[in-house]
């Protein structure tokens, strides 16, 4: 009896790990086909938008590009700075 016992937690375990399996490979399928989705909307709205609507795309893009540069700039002259004080230190 203790044999039979212990095959149906066996049973119940692997019937609750693939439970578990099944329920997370439908959600990351969902969440692929959502991120699929929505990918070929942007890809339809860039295709099907004005020059001007581009261009200013462009421009917020580029804007923020920018932004990055100016604060990654800022970040190398802080690091020879300190480069510098610290090989003056030695």
């Amino acid at each position: 009896m203790s044999a039979s016992l212990q095959l149906l937690k066996r049973r119940g375990a692997v019937v609750s790990v693939s439970a578990v399996v099944i329920i997370a490979v439908g959600a990351f399928t969902g969440a692929l086909l959502k991120t699929e989705q929505e990918k070929t909307a942007e890809v339809r709205k860039v295709k099907t938008e004005s020059v001007e609507d581009r261009i200013d795309r462009l421009k917020g893009y580029r804007a923020s590009l920018e932004n990055q540069k100016e604060g990654l700039e800022g970040k190398i002259r802080a690091l020879r700075q300190k480069a510098q004080q610290q090989q003056q230190q030695q």
